[in-house]
């Protein structure tokens, strides 16, 4: 199971050539297969904790140093005039190069236990991850990234015990905010649900369950927000409010498709946003907008003017607040 110097030196060199445009997956894949034994039955505590011991030694290094060069590696593909197709599709090395992204990240993630620093050390990695997706257009896949992080950082604990932590309930989808919370971890959680309510905002998904599930979660991430400081909360909530206010128009654009109900979530949550934001003037223009779409509408006239009385009532109650 020893890691071979030459066989790593050589992958790292196909990862960090300008020229590169063969797959490598396969490569990437056999180099790291040692950590499957990981995932094998049946394993007890103390062989799983030398396996796991053993696979960081050699390893982490190695995959420390790919994680650290795929971000920027497909970050100038992307702009890369040479790379692009004809039909807009992505090339089947970059793919690739994804692949082995994930690989990476699932190897550093079994190993975890081994990692000095804070338990999500690991998430914030897959962030980055996230974050590439959505830069290649590949939004889908960046949207199930964030939930899968999300889920992850649900298992954890963000704060030391104390007796100031009250019992909460768990949320659908984001962890568990303690009184005593880590405020780096905090500051993540928001961060995934920005990145998440992007790639839902730019990818116009046309199934109606994806922005259930993103409504939720907005509703879900509020609170985080107050614990923030005060330039992470301003930055992170302008974008919440500009990927909120590009869902709403979209799904008002497409109201044949949705149901009036999501809709109107929709309206009323950006709204509400738009009235707490650093943006609040631009709140009427919104409002305007939306109104002008469903105007411009044929059809669905009650769905349509139960979603406009909804926008007005939401509006005055803001009339006498901002």
């Amino acid at each position: 199971m020893a890691a071979s110097v030459e066989e790593s030196s050589a992958l790292i060199s196909k990862l960090e050539s300008p020229s590169i445009s063969t797959p490598i997956y396969s490569a990437f894949s056999n180099y790291l297969l040692p950590f499957t034994d990981l995932s094998k039955k049946p394993l007890n505590q103390n062989r799983t904790l030398t396996l796991t011991r053993s696979l960081a030694k050699q390893f982490l290094p190695f995959v420390n140093r790919c994680l650290s060069i795929l971000p920027k590696r497909l970050s100038d593909l992307l702009n890369s005039p040479s790379v692009k197709q004809d039909d807009g599709s992505i090339p089947e090395f970059v793919i690739e190069l994804f692949d082995a992204y994930r690989l990476c990240l699932d190897c550093l993630e079994s190993v975890a236990s081994q990692l000095a620093g804070k338990p999500y050390v690991v998430y914030r990695q897959r962030l980055r991850l996230a974050c590439c997706l959505d830069a290649w257009g590949l939004y889908r896949e960046g949207e199930n990234e964030g939930f899968r992080i999300l889920e992850r950082l649900r298992g954890l604990d963000s704060s030391p015990k104390s007796k100031n932590n009250r019992k909460k309930k768990l949320g659908e989808y984001l962890p568990v905010l303690l009184d005593d919370g880590d405020l780096d971890f905090a500051k993540m959680v928001v961060e995934v649900a920005v990145a998440i309510l992007k790639c839902v905002a730019l990818g116009q998904s046309k199934n109606e369950e994806d922005y259930k599930r993103v409504i939720g979660m907005v509703h879900e991430v509020k609170p985080w927000f107050r614990v923030l400081d005060a330039n992470s909360c301003e930055k992170l909530h302008r974008m919440l409010v500009t990927y909120l206010r590009k869902c709403t128009q979209f799904l008002a654009g497409e109201l044949m498709i949705f149901d009036g109900g999501t809709v109107c979530a929709f309206c009323t949550a950006t709204l509400n946003e738009y009235a707490e934001s650093s943006m609040k003037d631009q709140i009427y223009k919104f409002a305007r907008h939306i109104c002008s779409v469903f105007f411009l509408q044929a059809d669905r006239y009650s769905v349509k003017i139960d979603i406009l009385m909804c926008v007005l009532d939401s509006l005055a109650q803001k009339c006498k607040v901002i």
